[in-house]
């Protein structure tokens, strides 16, 4: 696993987190809207209020969320009861205070209720299928990570000595990557791309500079530095 993480799986991990906690949000969100239309019966409630709520994300970005507030009589119940549930911005913009509108709710349930039906059905559509490419892009980044990993273990296990000939060397803010190429015993020359720690010596090299490196038989395009021309 620390393999797996290292290569940059902790990525592919992060991705698939998201995508379950969308993907579950979004099926939790299309149940509770299908048992609302199944289950649940019609009942006029007055609108007592409607509030919006601003916030400020740690990037600065502000986020407005929108609130309505109903009182509503159950059937066989002679006491209102009050709620307040978020809904979407068109919802909240087109309801006023005194006005009379139809809610849902669960008869064995009375106090759960269903204002805007639409923001469950918006949050199913939307949830379900970003939770779902999400979920597709951690596994794909896995696999990469995973065949990254075995490319690499077969260049340790089976790998033939050569000699490297830096191309060039790009250095951007804190990474270092060494554009580099070797010539295979058979075949065309190879060009490398490889990332390599900004401590490595290979990062002074100048273009045209040698170092000895590895390469996989099988596989001429799976190839790095030496181990020894890594080290300082």
């Amino acid at each position: 696993m620390r393999q797996f993480l290292n290569a940059g799986g902790w990525v592919a991990l992060i991705f698939l987190v998201m995508g379950l906690g969308f993907g579950g949000w979004g099926v939790i969100s299309a149940v509770q809207s299908a048992r609302f239309e199944r289950d649940g019966i019609t009942v006029l409630a007055e609108v007592i209020d409607r509030r919006e709520s601003r916030r400020r994300s740690s990037q600065g970005r502000s986020r407005t969320s929108h609130y309505v507030a109903v009182s509503y009589l159950a059937p066989g119940e002679s006491d209102h009861r009050t709620a307040e549930q978020q809904v979407r911005e068109i919802f909240h913009d087109t309801t006023r205070v005194g006005a009379q509108i139809p809610i849902r709710i669960l008869p064995e349930a009375p106090d759960r209720i269903q204002i805007d039906p639409g923001r469950l059905r918006r949050t199913a559509w939307i949830a379900g299928p970003v939770g779902l490419l999400m979920g597709a892009f951690g596994l794909w980044m896995a696999a990469r990570v995973r065949q990254s990993i075995a490319r690499a273990d077969r260049l340790a296990q089976a790998g033939v000595a050569t000699v490297g000939r830096v191309i060039r060397v790009a250095t951007r803010k804190k990474s270092v990557t060494l554009h580099w190429t070797y010539q295979p015993p058979v075949g065309v020359p190879q060009q490398i791309t490889t990332a390599i720690p900004a401590a490595s010596p290979l990062a002074d090299l100048a273009p045209g500079a040698e170092f000895p490196a590895r390469f996989d038989p099988d596989d001429p395009g799976n190839a790095a530095p030496a181990d020894a021309a890594l080290a300082r």
